[in-house]
């Protein structure tokens, strides 16, 4: 521990990378006796604010200016990409890198995911933006929202397109809420036929008819009319934004994918971390 706390106050290297180099120096007798990696890298977190002597924790979304170390990857490369400003009651910090913003270009499939564990205290929602490349699901963009309303997606998804304006997804995961999917789908627009396939559920007689209907409505199309002047209404949900059948076949992203991502950054974490310290690139 001597050594990590000596390594940890003297490098940028972060806490994941630092712990594991550490511990890849042991033999397996010691091995048998160190504290997790999870614990380790806390230690490493807490040595480094310390040393750092960290500026004062904000009670509020207003009335602070984020520190330049919070805001760069390194002395060249930005990370803020977008503060909404001091003295917005609703502010919005977005975090992307210049290169995870072509990436995400280059990505025609997205997903996006909400965690409220890992989020500072005064936002209520970390909101990532991933972007598959090939077999892989990297985290590109960051956003700390004030609410989980329609206008505060809608105010998201503009300042993803004023930031990188050909950001053009052929097709995105995400949760069925209709906040963010009609925020969505105003900046970004998308279609198959599942209606046969639900038309026959109508002939099983186990299927509660409450349970069907409820599918009508929210993901099929309720039908109305009589004779030849039925129709199948609009559903809440547009079929060509929620079947997913051609993304499993071609292995495209699953919500398992961020939802693995957002599992790691709990478990790597405090819950409802200090701001600064869910800045922090450990």
């Amino acid at each position: 521990m001597v050594e990590l706390k000596a390594v940890a106050t003297s490098t940028q290297e972060s806490s994941r990378a630092l712990v594991a180099n550490v511990l890849s120096k042991l033999d397996e007798h010691s091995l048998a006796h160190v504290l997790s990696t999870s614990t380790m890298s806390r230690y490493v977190r807490q040595w480094r604010q310390d040393a750092q002597q960290a500026p004062p924790i904000p009670q509020t979304r207003t009335g602070y200016v984020i520190p330049e170390e919070y805001t760069k990857l390194d002395r060249e490369r930005c990370f803020l990409q977008h503060d909404s400003g001091t003295e917005d009651d609703n502010r919005i910090l977005v975090f992307a890198s210049a290169q995870g913003l072509r990436d995400l270009v280059r990505c025609k499939s997205w997903g996006f995911e909400g965690t409220f564990k890992y989020c500072p205290k005064i936002f209520v929602q970390l909101f990532t933006t991933h972007g598959q490349d090939g077999t892989f699901t990297v985290p590109r963009v960051f956003a700390l929202l004030p609410s989980r309303t329609e206008e505060t997606y809608t105010r998201v998804f503009s300042i993803l397109k004023d930031l990188q304006p050909e950001l053009n997804p052929q097709d995105v995961m995400m949760d069925f809420e209709m906040a963010s999917y009609n925020a969505f789908i105003a900046y970004f627009d998308y279609a198959s036929d599942v209606v046969a396939g639900f038309e026959e559920l109508f002939d099983d007689d186990d299927l509660p008819q409450e349970f069907i209907e409820y599918f009508a409505v929210n993901y099929i199309g309720s039908e109305m009319g009589r004779a030849q002047n039925r129709r199948r209404m609009v559903p809440r949900f547009k079929i060509a934004d929620w079947n997913v059948r051609d993304r499993a076949l071609q292995d495209k992203l699953h919500t398992n994918n961020l939802e693995g991502f957002h599992n790691a950054l709990q478990s790597s974490g405090t819950q409802k971390p200090l701001t600064f310290g869910v800045l922090s690139k450990d």
